[in-house]
């Protein structure tokens, strides 16, 4: 056990090393990291090749290898990277990005250790896994060309869980920053997205696409910025979804709109100001659907209800105001 300890340190020291800044952990946004036991020790040794993981570069160190085994206190057997490995970041380059994108398709935590600008089509990044963190690790996603999505998770077919998609941005994209797309297949849920930014997404930030028989469920937006798209957030079809400390302003439509059969939807500290349309724009036929110390300022309406079938709505310590 302590050799394993000892070796999840190994791959998280490499990977601070590698890939976070050094300026980021002074931001406060977390990077889940166990406590380091060897400070600085091999910082500037390692020089990943493009698209290199922590195995792949652990193997290619060669004698290299023998230091870091003699520097962990007599850990000695470099099979056990393997089962390790689990712990360990998949490293994501600028280089991995093609003229399609990059697809995830096996569970593990994805971190991004460059600026992408995407030049491709279709999306940046599909998801075709569970069991997945994408960690953009301060860095950002932006569209130079005619790239539709900045990451799409694509339940279409299969049905995705436990997905995060944290710490970074995702600008100029023709239809969105972020796509949950679950139209055809049992839904997906039990999804996290926080810390992120959403900008001059054409359509939304973030849109939540399930049907009334396979609903998003489960999911929690928190500490997300969606501005400048036409609207910054949009749920069709959601159900227990969970959205606080969050900002939707400045969107040339509404700062969210909901469609479909949305329930037990529930926003807290979150704000809608300066949506050219509205704050909010509700046009679902759900219910429970609650508004907790939130803000609607600013807006062409403040909160639209489109639907007269929506029932049990809360709007608690809310405050409108126009100028």
């Amino acid at each position: 056990m302590n050799r394993l300890k000892n070796m999840y340190a190994l791959c998280s020291l490499v990977y601070l090393v590698l890939c976070i800044p050094s300026s980021s952990l002074a931001v406060g946004w977390g990077y889940d990291l166990p406590e380091l036991s060897h400070g600085g020790l091999f910082k500037g040794q390692f020089n990943p090749l493009p698209g290199e993981g922590i195995k792949q570069l652990i193997y290619r160190l060669g004698e290299t290898t023998n230091q870091i085994e003699s520097a962990l206190d007599n850990y000695n057997e470099l099979a056990q990277i393997e089962r390790a490995e689990s712990h360990c970041p998949i490293i994501l380059y600028a280089s991995d990005f093609d003229s399609t994108g990059t697809i995830i398709d096996e569970p593990g935590y994805y971190v991004l250790c460059d600026d992408i600008e995407y030049s491709g089509s279709g999306d940046a990044i599909t998801v075709r896994a569970s069991h997945v963190t994408i960690d953009l690790n301060l860095h950002s996603i932006t569209n130079s060309g005619s790239g539709q999505t900045g990451i799409l998770i694509d339940s279409t077919s299969t049905t995705r869980q436990n997905i995060s998609i944290k710490n970074g941005t995702l600008s100029n994209f023709a239809l969105y920053g972020i796509h949950v797309n679950s139209t055809s297949s049992p839904s997906a849920h039990d999804l996290l997205l926080k810390n992120l930014v959403l900008v001059l997404d054409e359509q939304a930030g973030i849109f939540f696409n399930g049907t009334s028989s396979n609903k998003i469920s489960n999911c929690i937006v928190a500490n997300c910025i969606a501005v400048k798209c036409i609207d910054g957030l949009y749920l069709n079809h959601c159900e227990d979804i969970d959205i606080h400390s969050s900002k939707f302003n400045n969107n040339s439509n509404n700062g969210a709109l909901l469609q479909g059969l949305n329930s037990k939807c529930r926003f807290l500290h979150c704000h809608f100001n300066d949506n050219q349309t509205n704050g909010i724009e509700n046009l679902s036929t759900g219910e429970s659907l609650e508004w907790h110390q939130c803000s609607f300022n600013n807006n062409g309406r403040g909160v639209f209800f489109g639907s007269s079938t929506t029932t049990g709505f809360i709007f608690n310590k809310c405050h409108a105001h126009k100028t």
